[in-house]
C-alpha cells in the first residue's frame, strides 16, 4: 500500500491508526491504567473508528477536494482579485491566497460547525448505549 496509489486507504489507516495508538499512550501513561483489564475498550473503540471514518475518509475529501475547488473558485472570482490585486499577480500568491482561504474554511466553518458537533454527537452516541442494549423504540 502506497500513499500514491492509495491515498484514502492510506488516510485511512493512519488516522485510524493515530487514534488508537495516542488514545492507547493516553489511558496508559495519564489516566495510569497499567492493565490489558483496565484499558476503556469502548473509548478505544470510539477514537479507531472515528478517525477511520471521519478524521481519515471525511477529511480527505474536504483537504483534498471541496476546500481546494472552493478556495481556487474564490481567488479566481473578479471581486476576489479587486479586494487583493497582489494574488493575481503570480502563482505563488495565488497559491498563498488559497492556503489562507481553506486554513479560514477549516478554522473557522469546519470545525465550529462540522467537526465539533459530529465529535460530539458521536461521542454520546457510543458511550449513551452498550452494545447488548436493544436500540431504543421510536415514539
Amino acid at each position: 500500500m502506497s500513499l500514491k496509489r492509495h491515498p484514502l486507504l492510506t488516510a485511512c489507516a493512519a488516522a485510524s491508526l493515530k487514534g488508537f495508538t495516542v488514545d492507547l499512550f493516553v489511558q496508559y501513561n495519564i489516566n495510569e491504567r497499567k492493565t490489558l483489564q483496565e484499558i476503556d475498550k469502548r473509548r478505544l473503540a470510539f477514537f479507531s473508528s472515528f478517525g477511520l471514518v471521519y478524521v481519515g475518509a471525511t477529511q480527505f475529501y474536504l483537504f483534498t477536494k471541496l476546500f481546494p475547488a472552493i478556495a481556487s473558485s474564490i481567488t479566481a472570482s473578479r471581486t476576489a482579485l479587486k479586494l487583493f490585486p497582489a494574488f493575481a499577480s503570480s502563482k505563488v500568491k495565488a497559491r498563498t491566497g488559497q492556503t489562507i482561504i481553506m486554513t479560514g474554511l477549516d478554522s473557522f466553518v469546519h470545525i465550529p460547525f462540522v467537526y465539533l458537533p459530529i465529535y460530539y454527537s458521536v461521542r454520546e452516541i457510543f458511550y449513551k448505549y452498550k452494545l447488548d442494549d436493544e436500540a431504543p423504540t421510536p415514539l
